[in-house]
């Protein structure tokens, strides 16, 4: 073969086609960290929205209920969990609000089914604890997302109708 025939053969050389593969390569690999990196942070971002809302919703329910209670006792349960308990003017019980250690937050609403208004508490670290008349409530919330723990706390004081 003369070199005037290799020379116009069309054609991508082995060193040509490596290189393109290496670039690709690299191409897909930065999409792929950036696009797993951008993911957890958004699945981050929606598992703490979802934790703010749980809490929110608690809190607005537990400090209404103290605005109709006339005295609030903290009990600590046989079993290790932490009960508040809101009584009426008669001291009959309104609700209940018990911090499971299985995490639970739990409603019990004049004596009738037991409502869980959440499941993603840290029972170690949320608490009742009572100062002189009033409730301070502090709650933490966590959740594991991609191996990793994302958490939430918030607290409040509630004061009981004289």
């Amino acid at each position: 073969m003369n070199r005037r025939s290799l020379k116009s053969r069309k054609g991508v050389t082995l060193v040509e086609l490596l290189t393109m593969l290496v670039i690709v390569g690299v191409l897909i690999g930065t999409f792929y960290a950036v696009f797993i990196t951008n993911w957890a942070a958004f699945e981050d971002r929606i598992a703490r929205t979802h934790m703010w809302h749980q809490a929110n919703e608690i809190m607005e329910t537990v400090t209404d209920d103290g605005r109709f209670a006339h005295v609030i006792n903290v009990v600590n349960n046989p079993d290790g969990s932490e009960s508040a308990i809101f009584l009426d003017a008669l001291n009959q019980p309104i609700v209940t609000y018990t911090i499971g250690l299985n995490g639970e937050f739990q409603m019990v609403r004049n004596g009738l089914a037991m409502k869980v208004l959440s499941d993603q508490l840290d029972p170690i670290q949320s608490d009742f604890a009572l100062q002189g008349e009033s409730l301070r409530f502090q709650l933490v919330m966590q959740e594991e997302l991609f191996n990793r723990n994302i958490g939430f706390q918030t607290s409040t004081e509630v004061f009981p109708r004289n």
